[in-house]
């Protein structure tokens, strides 16, 4: 089967294996077809397993990792015993979660979960779309963009996306609308990605989440920027810097060290290629 890299796999390959260094088991949540797990098996860990709702992209899986141990479950009840893993990675799926399981609780009990089945010091990293907050920002943008923002704002289900016509094709909007937005514009006509968010949550919530779940970061680095997606768009930020819009977390339960200071990769990381 053909292999399609991740853009941002590259850049984060050896920040993950070095994380994962001797870990004897991983579990995979919300492993859908395995385009991830294939390249964690890279790391050389003895026992793999992935876990997905849809037993379609279960099969997907199969194909792309034969050693992997696939098991079809919800990730909010694991079948599996507490303490069972040295390892977990989250991948792209806590949007999902949040979209469609029920909000930010639905994502804490995602993560209460893949605490309880990692023993007592093991690991977890966690990826994901980053919402930059509910800052207001003046944006210019041309009418054709005016006209799918407009089209956005009926169409977006997720929530109401927030956003006053200054006029001359200038919006004051709020980022995560903004964001929200400029990564969905070849998908309007999607009904799914009308339900589904690229902005979870924050920072600061994804930090206090993981607190109460008892994992503890010990590093998280932002990346790909928004300046990309909205360069695209022709849309130009006029009183704000571009922001990074997705998370690498690294966590360990149990874990009494305090996190590093936030890093952020240097521009050359930053990823010209787009998901």
């Amino acid at each position: 089967m053909l292999r399609i890299p991740h853009p941002w796999w590259t850049s984060l390959k050896d920040v993950i294996f070095k994380h994962l260094s001797g870990s004897s088991s991983l579990l995979d949540l919300g492993c859908g077809s395995g385009r991830v797990l294939e390249r964690i098996i890279e790391a050389d860990i003895p026992k793999v397993y992935g876990i997905d709702i849809d037993v379609e992209r279960l099969m997907e899986a199969r194909v792309r990792c034969p050693p992997a141990n696939l098991v079809a479950s919800e990730l909010r009840y694991l079948p599996f015993r507490d303490e069972t893993f040295d390892a977990v990675l989250i991948s792209m799926v806590l949007h999902e979660v949040e979209s469609f399981g029920g909000g930010l609780d639905a994502v804490k009990g995602a993560l209460m979960e893949a605490g309880r089945v990692l023993v007592y010091g093991g690991k977890a990293v966690i990826i994901d779309h980053l919402s930059p907050g509910s800052e207001m920002v003046t944006a210019k943008l041309t009418s054709e963009m005016m006209e799918k923002l407009r089209l956005f704002t009926d169409r977006f289900i997720h929530h109401k996306p927030r956003w006053i016509g200054l006029g001359d094709g200038k919006v004051k909007i709020s980022k995560r609308d903004l964001q929200e937005f400029a990564t969905k514009i070849r998908s309007l006509d999607s009904s799914l990605e009308m339900v589904e968010t690229h902005a979870p949550f924050t920072r600061e919530e994804l930090l206090k989440m993981l607190m109460e779940c008892h994992l503890t970061p010990t590093l998280m680095i932002e990346f790909q920027s928004i300046e990309d997606k909205l360069s695209e768009a022709g849309i130009k930020l006029l009183d704000s810097k571009p922001w990074m819009r997705k998370i690498l977390c690294m966590a360990e339960k149990g874990c009494l060290n305090p996190m590093p200071q936030n890093e952020k990769l240097k521009p050359k990381d930053r990823f010209k290629m787009l998901v």
